[in-house]
């Protein structure tokens, strides 16, 4: 485990104990996920917004089978190399493509409400009754959950952000430098090598460079 992942578990007093309650949802999770994920996926389908990041219904099935493999390293709790490769990769893809923020913390929402609450349904009536004397021992796996959601999105989110940076920097550049080209009376040099999230700067610019050229 990393330094960076081992500070964020302490500060969050994640530790081995409510890691290992996470792991009991495991079966829980496997069969709940799929329900949670068709879930979201309705929803992006019905908002303008989310909707767009998908070109195809095989596009979104690859998008959920990828998450629900996801979901399954996040409640394994050892956040190990495996997991790491998976997470960062997520908050690059969705900087590349320019999904807000808003829309993926959303999907969260809906898909942890339906993971606590399948948990809660599917723990043994054994610990429900339990759970009349002592209400903190069946909460233990939903805190479990929330925590490594939480976790899960940070990680993504700062990976996010970073990724959001580096495109916004690579783009000042390449228009930096397209301007400079312009200002010493050179009409031929487009605007090229945006980042994705720039494309309809880069169309506006030479569209308006080839109207001066006319």
């Amino acid at each position: 485990m990393s330094d960076a992942i081992r500070s964020r578990l302490e500060f969050m007093e994640f530790g081995t104990a409510q890691r290992e309650a996470l792991r009991t949802t495991r079966p829980a999770v496997r069969a709940i996920i799929g329900k949670a994920l068709d879930r979201f996926y309705s929803r992006a389908q019905r908002t303008p917004h989310t909707a767009k990041f998908f070109d195809s219904p095989a596009h979104m099935a690859k998008a959920k089978a990828a998450q629900e493999k996801h979901w399954e390293r996040v409640v394994e709790g050892d956040y190990g190399p495996t997991y790491l490769a998976s997470t960062p990769r997520i908050g690059a893809t969705h900087a590349r493509i320019g999904l807000e923020p808003r829309w993926y913390v959303g999907s969260y929402a809906l898909v942890v409400e339906e993971l606590v609450a399948g948990v809660a349904r599917r723990t043994p009536f054994w610990k429900r009754l339990v759970g009349l004397w002592n209400p903190g021992a069946t909460h233990d796996a939903t805190i479990a959950l929330v925590k490594a959601a939480l976790l899960d999105m940070e990680l993504s989110l700062s990976v996010y952000f970073e990724e959001a940076q580096a495109s916004r920097d690579a783009a000042v550049t390449h228009l930096d430098e397209a301007l400079a080209s312009l200002a010493e009376g050179d009409l031929t040099r487009r605007l090229s090598g945006m980042p994705e999230s720039f494309a309809a700067l880069e169309d506006s610019y030479n569209g308006a460079l080839a109207k001066v050229r006319k």
